[in-house]
C-alpha cells in the first residue's frame, strides 16, 4: 500500500489514523496522570482497579496492525 501509488489515498488514510492513534495514546496518558493526581490508588469507577488498569489502557496501541506495518518500512 505505502509503495503503490495505485493506493496513495490508503496510504494517506492510514497515516491519518496513525495521528489520531497518538492523540488517545498522549489523551490516555494525560488522563493516566490527573488520576494519580486526584484519586490516587483507590479504586476506579465500575469496580476497576484504577492506576492499574488505566496503565495497561494506556501502554496500549491504538491500530496496532498500522503500526505493524508502519514499523515494517
Amino acid at each position: 500500500m505505502y509503495s503503490d501509488p495505485a493506493y496513495g489515498e490508503l496510504a494517506l488514510l492510514a497515516e491519518l489514523l496513525l495521528d489520531v492513534a497518538e492523540r488517545v495514546t498522549r489523551w490516555r496518558q494525560r488522563h493516566l496522570s490527573a488520576v494519580k493526581r486526584c484519586m490516587g490508588a483507590k479504586p476506579g469507577t465500575g469496580g476497576s482497579s484504577g492506576l492499574t488498569w488505566l496503565r495497561k489502557a494506556a501502554d496500549q496501541d491504538v491500530f496496532p496492525e498500522l503500526w505493524t506495518v508502519r514499523n515494517e518500512l
